[in-house]
């Protein structure tokens, strides 16, 4: 939540900025740098399609990758849903990318301790020395300086795509077997098939899914539109904080919060 100086009362009683970051961190003795996707929802929210834009935003920075690995925590909002999985069938499809194999690998309920954890753990210390984090670019600075060899990679609002589920529910029912996303251990995507293949144990033979729309399946993925406009706040909420917070924050500050976008159609941050 900025802003985080919760030393003035002021702040702990005003409804503040929610902050979000999808972090990619490198597991073993990997030398690759951790990336951490950060925004707040001003820009946009914590959807399906706000999560997938951050994948999607970790892949361009690995373009050149041929194979990817990534291990994910077991929970079957975010990382498991037909949106993500059509988005990965996108993207090892995609010219804009050298990818030609993803593998998704997800821990067992009750071993769910990360890499991220960690690098978590090292960005709370980060903000923790910090002090007082007045506003969005503080909290960025604070994950740069978390720890070595960490990418930001700081999202626009028109980095968030309008990602959509392009599974169609009447083949997936009546696939033999039928694939459920949490009886998934691991699942694969691969360039030149608009299908994925999957396990149910590790040790467990791949088993092909061909889960998308006729349509989709004959015509492939287009990468859909960027959103609008930023997501933005209420001009009430807007207004609250610049007047409570506003006298305790150094001027140098001000400027962010007079800056963010006004919207009274906010949506709600989850699905």
């Amino acid at each position: 939540m900025l802003p985080r100086c919760d030393t003035f009362k002021e702040i702990i009683f005003t409804p503040r900025l929610i902050a979000f970051n999808e972090s990619f961190v490198p597991v073993g003795t990997s030398k690759t740098s951790t990336v951490a996707v950060l925004w707040h929802e001003a820009i946009s929210g914590r959807k399906k399609a706000d999560i997938v834009s951050t994948f999607y935003a970790f892949l361009n920075k690995i373009r050149d990758s041929e194979e990817v690995v990534i291990w994910l925590d077991n929970c079957s909002g975010q990382n498991k849903n037909w949106c993500l999985y059509t988005f990965f069938v996108y993207a090892v499809s995609s010219l804009e990318l050298n990818i030609r194999k993803i593998t998704l690998r997800y821990f067992e309920s009750g071993h769910t301790f990360m890499a991220a954890d960690s690098f978590h753990h090292r960005v709370e210390q980060s903000l923790n020395r910090k002090g007082k984090v007045y506003d969005f670019v503080d909290f960025v600075d604070a994950v740069k300086t978390s720890t070595r060899n960490v990418e930001v990679i700081d999202m626009a609002f028109n980095d968030f795509y309008n990602w959509k589920d392009e599974s169609s529910q009447y083949k997936i029912t009546r696939l033999v077997p039928r694939p459920y996303l949490q009886q998934m251990v691991e699942v694969q995507f691969i360039r030149g098939f608009h299908t994925f293949g999957y396990k149910t144990s590790f040790e467990g033979e791949i088993i092909s899914a061909n889960f998308l729309k006729a349509n989709i399946q004959k015509n492939g993925i287009a990468k859909p539109l960027s959103i609008s406009q930023p997501r933005g706040i209420t001009m009430e909420r807007k207004q609250n904080i610049i007047t409570k917070i506003g006298q305790i924050m150094p001027p140098n500050r001000i400027a962010f919060w007079k800056n963010i976008f006004v919207s009274e159609n906010v949506d709600t941050i989850d699905d």
